[in-house]
């Protein structure tokens, strides 16, 4: 049974260089992404990763911290100079008083790279409505249940991207 809101404690958040050191080699979104990169010469910069079980809604308070860090780590790496933004969603979250997280956070970071490419890996079962479309440029979904090709669908979200980048496709 599930109680309460989730808080910051039911996440394992990582950050920068943590995150791809934490998931190297393995089967996991950002495995697939961090090989995908080594095999198609593309340097991946690390912002913020925050998992959590499937469980309750997200506290407002949680949701608003983590996405916050989030907008301003991609600002300052699109300040930097990137070409495209890759994201590890799930696409069925909710946060207390917001049915999309996803949709949320992706309205949100649109704001802030503009028309730079933007791919994002997703749960099969994502709820995301039709403002998803207008919002991201290539949606991901793992495909098998359970997810045992979400390093794959990683992988074909950084092709995805590449290919856009350099044949200037958007």
């Amino acid at each position: 049974e599930l109680r309460g809101a989730a808080t910051l404690d039911s996440f394992e958040v990582r950050r920068g260089e943590d995150l791809l050191d934490h998931n190297r080699d393995t089967a996991t979104e950002v495995g697939g992404a961090i090989e995908a990169a080594a095999r198609l010469g593309v340097t991946l910069v690390p912002t913020v990763l925050a998992i959590a079980s499937p469980g309750a809604t997200i506290d407002a308070t949680t949701y608003q911290a983590l996405r916050d860090e989030l907008v301003s780590s991609v600002a300052a790496v699109v300040a930097a100079g990137c070409d495209a933004i890759l994201l590890v969603l799930h696409g069925a979250g909710v946060a207390e008083g917001i049915d999309s997280i996803e949709v949320d956070l992706v309205r949100r970071l649109r704001n802030v790279v503009g028309d730079l490419p933007m791919a994002a890996t997703l749960d099969l079962h994502g709820n995301l409505g039709d403002e998803w479309s207008t919002l991201i440029d290539v949606s991901v979904p793992c495909r098998l249940y359970p997810h045992t090709d979400i390093a794959e669908r990683a992988d074909d979200a950084i092709v995805a991207l590449t290919r856009i980048v350099r044949e200037h496709l958007v």
